[in-house]
């Protein structure tokens, strides 16, 4: 399957998510904020789809999104924004958006439509 790189601040969110990704075959790189999202781009590589909260410490998801789709590497990289305020996260204009909490059956169709 692919890689998703899943940037998600709730530890139990984030667990959670990864738990379902990883039970259907997928690899899930972590990240607890914009600024270590960034660096895992850059130390694990391109991954298929990117999940992204927007409200994160250090930097947020808009932080996040200026840095990713402004690169000439990572900008092709689809992202599913994550959040309990859906328009705040449709606001991003993500490829894909979910209501926290995440539900199994979604978030394995968003990932299907990426990857």
């Amino acid at each position: 399957m692919a890689r998703v790189l899943v940037i998600e601040d709730e530890p139990l969110l984030r667990k959670r998510i990864n738990t379902i990704l990883t039970s259907n075959g997928h690899q899930v790189v972590e990240a607890e904020n914009g600024k270590e999202g960034i660096a895992r781009l850059q130390e694990d590589g391109i991954p298929g789809l990117i999940i992204l909260d927007m409200v994160l410490p250090e930097l947020n998801g808009w932080g996040f999104l200026d840095f990713q789709r402004n690169s000439s590497v990572y900008s092709g990289i689809p992202v599913v924004v994550v959040s309990a305020f859906e328009g705040m996260a449709k606001s991003a204009k993500p490829d894909a958006y979910l209501s926290k909490p995440v539900e199994a059956d979604a978030l394995l169709q968003a990932v299907a439509k990426f990857i």
